[in-house]
């Protein structure tokens, strides 16, 4: 059976891939599990997440911290009236990556991919079910 797993089972993920992350997730989150008989063998996690793209100071005032300093209090403080925790944010060089290393930022340890949603409904449209 495929279905939405409520909130309320949400510690059957502990036994899954989800194992790590479960208890973190916000609680808008919709988790998705396909089950035969009572285990639970997929899984899919749909939140909704803050990606900061653009994340940049201009050339000529990368010397002056305070436009950094002031721009990342101002995103930081806008996620979190957003109702986010965190941000995705991606880097372009290695001193972007310091900076964020510097401010706690974990690299992502997958690669992520944007997958159009339609793409996936027409490749599994009129396959059979197993």
């Amino acid at each position: 059976m495929t279905r939405e797993l409520p909130q309320n089972e949400w510690p059957r993920l502990a036994e899954t891939y989800l194992k790590d992350v479960w208890t973190l997730l916000p609680t808008d989150t919709r988790v998705i599990v396909v089950e035969d008989e009572a285990q639970i063998v997929g899984t899919c996690a749909l939140l909704s997440a803050v990606h900061a793209e653009g994340l940049s100071v201009a050339d000529t005032h990368r010397q002056n911290g305070m436009v950094f300093k002031r721009l990342l209090q101002t995103v930081a403080q806008t996620a979190m009236d957003m109702g986010k925790l965190s941000v995705i944010c991606g880097a372009m060089s290695v001193e972007m990556e310091d900076y964020l290393t510097r401010l706690g930022g974990v690299r992502s340890p997958v690669t992520l991919f944007a997958m159009p949603l339609d793409g996936v409904l027409r490749h599994f449209q009129g396959a059979k079910e197993n």
